[in-house]
């Protein structure tokens, strides 16, 4: 209880300080939001008061540190293979009257895709494809491009598809299929185990649902009829 009571008799005098000072502002013209740590401080030292300076640093030390994560970088603005652009990232912080406000940094950045790819936050180089193909044809075609199917191995490479400026309202064709409904899925490259973020009652593990899909603003995935034509996905490997 001595503890508890110290402490509500050392914020009701530093609430009384505050409100002296306030009214002290007003009556000198100083804006009320000026009056922070730096102010207190400065006050302390003028008129020689030591616990007055004491709650200065004290409210000063609170405003420090007090921001919040960094949000992930933005895609790289460079569109073009050997460009270079800017990429951006924020975050909040507050200061001692717990005003918020939002940090912004940028940073040059370059473009690693060939023309035509998108390059995402995390550097990995995918195009869209709207033409509707069989998984096979659409497996042929990233071939041809010098890629594959998209296998989304990682939570990161997950992300990055997430995040996508495209509304996926159809589903798409990404990399994986199986021998038949109780063989573990195969990719042609990155992590031979897979990453998989299932759809409500998925996999269905239907006799000829063998290929992988991503459906819808979510993104998440289902098993497929390699058979019916979908959009899809393709990767280069830089």
């Amino acid at each position: 209880m001595d503890v508890v009571l110290r402490k509500t008799c050392f914020f009701l005098a530093v609430f009384g300080l505050l409100l002296q000072l306030a009214l002290a502002a007003n009556i000198n013209r100083t804006a009320s939001e000026d009056i922070n740590g730096q102010y207190l401080l400065d006050m302390g030292r003028k008129l020689k008061d030591q616990t007055l300076q004491a709650i200065g640093i004290a409210f000063i030390n609170l405003g420090k540190n007090r921001c919040g994560e960094w949000t992930p970088w933005s895609s790289c603005t460079a569109g073009t293979l050997g460009y270079f652009g800017i990429k951006g990232r924020k975050r909040t912080c507050g200061d001692e009257l717990s005003v918020e406000k939002s940090e912004i940094d940028f940073s040059i950045c370059g473009t690693l895709c060939p023309p035509d790819y998108y390059q995402t936050a995390n550097r990995f180089c995918v195009k869209l494809h709207m033409s509707s193909k069989s998984y096979m044809d659409a497996d042929s075609h990233c071939q041809a491009e010098g890629g594959y199917l998209i296998n989304i191995d990682s939570h990161t490479k997950f992300t990055d598809i997430q995040n996508l400026n495209i509304y996926l309202s159809n589903k798409v064709f990404i990399g994986g299929r199986r021998k038949d409904a109780h063989s573990p899925w195969m990719f042609e490259y990155g992590n031979k185990n897979g990453y998989f973020r299932w759809g409500s009652g998925q996999p269905s593990n239907g006799s000829n649902e063998l290929c992988l899909y991503i459906y819808g603003s979510s993104k998440l995935m289902y098993d497929a009829n390699c058979q019916t034509k979908h959009p899809f996905i393709c990767e280069i490997i830089m």
